[in-house]
């Protein structure tokens, strides 16, 4: 099989309408760019945040080689018509892509022409549109019924609760020493508190802002315009351009599967999940199933002398009229970074003033960091979160070793 390029002239808005479903790094691909590649599916990775096909051919050269290629999430997919029975193993099948940068064989999917002639779109360009449609996903099961006889289950029943009273521990509860009370005691859930302003609880969707994007020139989730950075952030930041420059992920930590970390987390483009108790909200994020806790029961941070670095810090949260002020410390994680080419240090702090807009959907968080190690005075920013309705944040990983093999420029 041989490719066929063909160059095409994108906005830069294209450009970030495709990446903006990202895991990784979007700066290796060429959007000014579009290639037809024709082969044979080897490999179909579909797993969330990315699904990605491996195709074999033989290029101009007479070489056999894979071409790895991205796309969005699962759920992206589907909703454009997709399904994981679609690509099958061993078919011929034509991708259209942006390819890498760097001209090695791999790129990011525009649309996929199967060897029966469906087009499956994925770019606005794709030739059939790629207008969302609504999928019911679920489908009725029959559940499991054991073979066990009733005589058999009643007296493994009762070998079971001889062994967990064979080995219940003295006194139950059990009571951790260090630090409490827990945000999930039922004292603490049960105790009286004057009413939230707000409820947190839902899915909700980041706001891209292209315009912003448009206006600087870069990713909808970064936080620019940045202040004065020090001489080392200002070196990091000069080192980072000089690398993408060149069409590599080689300082892009989320590509190695390190964590986002705060505030890199709430500006990822995928929807989060918020559970808000009287004493704590919890948030789970569709970006690797990140996890943080912002604590509203009143209590302060972590002792400095035992408090374990983490990316998403350690957060306590106060009710302020109708917002919600949220201060962060305890941050010092490795290849932690606030954006793509700044990094965090161990001074790093930060806090969220949340406010909810729009009838309860849609939240604001004006965000303000401090870095005395790597930029001058006070950074602000404020982004926006959309509430999204019939959907859930499903299980999402990235494993190095399982992921970066299926993607190109990995």
């Amino acid at each position: 099989m041989k490719t066929t390029t063909h160059v095409l002239t994108f906005m830069w808005l294209l450009a970030i309408t495709l990446s903006t479903h990202a895991h990784h790094s979007a700066v290796v691909f060429d959007f000014d760019k579009s290639i037809s590649v024709t082969g044979t599916v080897t490999r179909l990775l579909w797993r969330s945040p990315h699904v990605a096909i491996n195709l074999e051919l033989v290029n101009e050269a007479g070489e056999t080689e894979i071409w790895k290629l991205e796309s969005y999430a699962i759920n992206a997919l589907v909703e454009r018509g997709w399904k994981k029975t679609d690509v099958k193993k061993s078919e011929i099948i034509t991708a259209q892509i942006n390819p890498l940068k760097n001209g090695k064989p791999g790129g990011v999917l525009q649309w996929v022409t199967l060897a029966d002639g469906r087009v499956l779109p994925i770019h606005k360009d794709s030739p059939n549109g790629n207008k969302a449609i609504k999928v019911n996903v679920s489908t009725q099961s029959t559940l499991y019924v054991s073979t066990e006889s009733a005589e058999d289950a009643a007296v493994r029943r009762k070998a079971v609760l001889e062994r967990e009273k064979k080995w219940r521990p003295a006194t139950l509860p059990l009571m951790n020493n260090v630090g409490g009370p827990g945000a999930l005691d039922p004292e603490a859930l049960i105790k009286k508190r004057s009413a939230a302003p707000f409820d947190m609880t839902g899915v909700w969707e980041f706001r891209a802002e292209d315009e912003r994007a448009d206006k600087y020139g870069v990713n909808p989730w970064d936080f620019y315009p940045i202040p004065k950075l020090t001489p080392k952030a200002q070196a990091t930041l000069d080192e980072y351009r000089a690398v993408i420059a060149q069409g590599k992920r080689g300082m892009d930590p989320h590509a190695r599967c390190y964590p986002p970390g705060q505030p890199a987390l709430m500006t990822r483009f995928g929807a989060f999940m918020a559970i808000q108790l009287p004493t704590a909200v919890y948030i789970v994020h569709r970006f690797n199933n990140s996890f943080r806790t912002i604590f509203l029961d009143g209590r302060g941070h972590v002792n400095e002398d035992i408090r374990q670095e983490t990316y998403n810090g350690d957060a306590t949260g106060r009710w302020d009229g109708d917002a919600l002020n949220v201060d962060l410390v305890g941050f010092g994680s490795p290849e932690h970074w606030i954006m793509d080419g700044i990094q965090v240090s161990e001074q790093f702090r930060m806090t969220e003033h949340i406010r909810m807009l729009n009838e309860g959907s849609t939240l604001m968080i004006e965000m303000t960091f401090v870095d005395s190690e790597n930029w001058v005075g006070e950074w602000k920013h404020t982004k926006f979160y959309d509430r999204l309705l019939n959907m859930d944040i499903e299980e999402a990983t990235c494993i190095a070793e399982l992921d970066n093999s299926a993607l190109p420029g990995m």
